[in-house]
This record gives C-alpha cells, structure tokens and sequence, in this order.
C-alpha cells in the first residue's frame, strides 16, 4: 500500500531489484530515468491530490497544422539565431519559473547572480523557456528566449525523419511485464498511461529531435559547461542528452530540497558506470545533507558526481546582508504556503494564533499560488484578520532578505526551510511531509516539527528567543570559490 513518499520510494527501488530496467532502450537512449522520473512525479500527483494526467500533452489535429504552418514562417528567424552565436564558455539554462523582478529587472535569481558577482558575461549565454514576454531582462544582452526556435526546428526536423527515417536500436525485453505490474497495483493502474510502450517511443523521439536542437548551440558555441535548471524537464533530458553525446559537462543547479525521497536525485544505485545520457554528469547542491543526496550513490560512479557550492542566490545576500537592512521595518512572523488547500493552510488554530498574535505575519505565496491570492484575502477578510497578513510584500521581495529579518519562520514543506537554515533562521515545519524533508535539520534543531493543531503562542515565542541565541552557519565553498 501507498501512503507516503517513503512507501513511493520504496516502490520504485523494489521496481530497480526486480526488472532489468537498464536494458530498455529505445533508439538507442536508456530510457529508465524518464520512466523512473515520471512514475514518481504521477504517484506523489496523485498521493497528494494534483492532477497527475495533466502531464500528458494533448493537442488536436488542427492546432498541430497551425504550428507547422507558424513554423515555416519562422524559418529566417531560427536560422539568424544560430548564425549569431558565437562561441562562449558557460551557457546557463532556465526556465520563467526562476525568475523575479530585481533592481527593477526580470531577474534569474541563480544564474544572474551568478554572471553578474564573477563577472563573466562576456564568457556567457542565458537561455530560457516559458510563455510569459520579459520586460527589461537582466543581462539582456546575452538572453535568448528559445521556445519559438525550439518549436520551428522540431516541426521541420521532424517532416525531415517522415521522408528519411533513421533506423534505431530499441530492446524492451520484460517491459509488458512491468506494465503489467503496474496495473495490477490499484494506485498505479491508471498512471502507467503515462509510459506505455507507444507513449515512450513518441517521447523518445521527440526526445531525440530536441537534442539536435542542442546539439546545434553547443556545436555553435563550443562551451566549457553548461548549466541548467532543473534537469528533469523533457527538454532538459534532451539538453543532457546532447551534452553527454558531445562530451560537455552538464550540470544541475539545486533549486529546492534534495530530501531523501526524491527519486531524482537519490539511489540511483543501478545507473551503468559510464552514466545515463539523460541525467547531467554534476549535481551542484546547496549544503551537506543535499549533497549526499546525491553523492552517496555518484562517489561509486565514473561519469555522474556531486559538488556542494552553495546556494548563489543565498550567498550573494550573506555578502550584501548591509543593504537588506534597511527592508526592516516591523517584526513579522513568515509564512511560506504550498499550494494545499486554505483548509489545510490555514485549520481554525492556525487562525486564531494570528488573531492573537502581536506580530504581523507574512504569507509568502508559492509561484503556482498566485491565483489564490484573492481567495487568501477574502478569508482573511471574512474573519475580520486582513490587517494582520502581508501578502505582496512576503512574496515578491528576495526571499533572502524577507527571511533574515524575520523573527522566525513556518511552513508545511516548504523549500525556504532549507534556506532558512542557510541564513541562521529558525523555521517550525507543520505537515508530515516537511517531518520527512527536513528531518536532518529537525534533529541538529535547526528546525523543528509540530502538529498545526498543537502550535501555540507560547511555542512561537520560546522558538523566537531560541533562535535569537544560536548561530547555525557552516561555512562552506561558494559560488565563488567554483568560478575562481
């Protein structure tokens, strides 16, 4: 039975020791890490209530027409593109989700930082995906945007495989077998869906037309590394892909918690030594216990290895914190928020805890929250509390900033845990699975977990005195030291 993300990630490595999963292939391309990487986002969907079948594209026959026709015309730009590249050491790749607004730019909060502290924008490209238009991007200069060259190279790479295909090597001896497993589960039965045979092979090849996309920069630019967030996107499996076939270090930058459950990084104890093509060969993390996430299984593998630089976007403020100063006007309480129901966000102990307290408290919206922004306030409203809550200002200042001046901090399983850490800020972790995530900083009492319905007033304030007495910096390298 399924319940939490231990029992999913028991599941997955029982799969691992039961089927010969390295001998999929298809075209050529071991194909377990999509697969082992898809089960797992569907199952934790589905466990905690998101819509897992929304991972599946769907799109008619007529908008697949009006793409091709869009595409053709879109030929003189795709190829001005590669023309105008030129060659450049670090290419750093991202999507819109990373970004922020920053000294009034539109601000990729890692690689910005990164260019812009060490000084090496000369020797850079940025890339991004994403639908959203940019206004005054930072470093614009050496920014590209690259869905529209993206999609045109596809729908003509592809009307270029209909007339010469390229025979493959595909082998999925003991796949049947495996779907069969699955659908034998009642709570994965409907996910395998997601990675049936048929389903796998569009993928791969999609796949594999992506990667000549890639391909086609990194021959153009002939960089020393390449960098990317985060690697478990179809796009960027195919970005790895590419590098892997070219020789080019790929490397994943942390972007939230590497906890011990999370089948993406964590015991990928059957990856052949000479590595998966999909997978990047570095995983950069933030500190400790997130590199030996990863490092407890790459240390014994020749291709994929582990590096602990920090956090950039962290240490960039540990280095600036004189200027975030002056954003301290009142004492606050922060709140980060998942997007969970106001339910669970806010249980009626929660809400007379706010009511009482003499604190202002900050609810920091999660980026997939924003359109429940209006339905925070109307509550908050209705119970007569909107003058106790800060919404705006908690979620569109630097995170760094916001949570060093706070007295101390909350959350469900909120990525800020970890970086509040990093800032020698106290968190109070409220659900079950923040319990798990964060489990090593609960027991160096760096954070501690308390059931919503026990938190207290009093709780509150003896953790706010405690956090005031203890320093939980480590120092370590840094960004910096990676690009000295």
């Amino acid at each position: 039975m399924i319940n939490n993300r231990n029992d999913v990630y028991e599941f997955i490595i029982n799969i691992e020791r039961t089927f010969d999963v390295n001998s999929w292939v298809i075209y050529d391309i071991r194909v377990w890490p999509i697969i082992r990487i898809k089960l797992f986002m569907a199952i934790i969907s589905k466990l905690e209530n998101f819509d897992s079948h929304s991972l599946l594209p769907k799109m008619n026959d007529e908008k697949l027409i009006l793409i091709f026709l869009k595409s053709i015309f879109y030929i003189p730009r795709l190829l001005l593109f590669f023309t105008s590249l030129k060659a450049r050491k670090f290419l750093f790749f991202g999507y819109e989700n990373h970004r922020i607004i920053f000294k009034d730019t539109n601000y990729n909060r890692f690689f910005d930082t990164i260019i812009n502290s060490v000084n090496i924008k000369n020797e850079s490209y940025t890339f991004d995906f994403g639908s959203l238009k940019y206004d005054n991007v930072c470093n614009s200069e050496i920014f590209n945007k690259l869905d529209k060259y993206l999609h045109t190279f596809f729908q003509l790479y592809k009307f270029k495989l209909k007339i010469s295909p390229v025979p493959k090597r595909i082998n999925l001896d003991g796949y049947a077998g495996f779907i069969r497993y699955l659908k034998s589960n009642s709570f994965t039965s409907e996910i395998t869906c997601l990675i049936e045979e048929d389903v796998l092979k569009i993928t791969i090849k999609d796949l594999l037309i992506n990667s000549k996309f890639f391909e086609k920069i990194l021959l153009k630019t002939q960089p020393y590394k390449v960098f990317m967030l985060n690697y478990y996107s179809e796009k960027f499996f195919a970005l790895n892909h590419a590098c892997y076939n070219i020789g080019i270090d790929s490397i994943d930058m942390q972007h939230g918690p590497q906890t011990g459950t999370h089948l993406a990084y964590v015991n990928w104890s059957q990856a052949p030594n000479q590595g998966y093509e999909l997978l990047p060969k570095f995983f950069w993390s933030w500190d400790f216990f997130s590199f030996n996430s990863t490092n407890n299984w790459t240390i014994n593998n020749s291709h994929h290895k582990s590096i602990q630089f920090g956090n950039p976007w962290v240490d960039y403020f540990k280095d600036n914190m004189s200027d975030s100063k002056k954003f301290k006007k009142e004492n606050y309480i922060l709140y980060s928020l998942q997007p969970l129901s106001l339910e669970i966000l806010f249980p009626k102990n929660l809400l007379t805890l706010i009511s009482k307290s003499k604190y202002k408290w900050y609810l920091r919206l999660h980026p997939n929250q924003n359109k429940e922004k209006q339905k925070i306030l109307s509550l908050f409203k209705n119970k007569g509390l909107e003058h106790k809550i800060v919404i705006d200002k908690a979620t569109y200042d630097p995170l760094p900033i916001i949570l060093y001046n706070s007295l101390i901090h909350i959350s469900n399983y909120s990525g800020c845990v970890l970086e509040a850490s990093l800032l020698n800020k106290f968190s109070i972790v409220l659900h079950d699975i923040g319990r798990n995530n964060f489990k090593d900083l609960i027991n160096l009492k760096r954070a501690s977990y308390i059931n919503q319905n026990e938190l207290t007033l009093d709780i509150i304030n003896d953790y706010i005195k405690y956090s005031n007495t203890k320093n939980f910096n480590s120092k370590g390298n840094t960004f910096y030291d990676y690009f000295r």
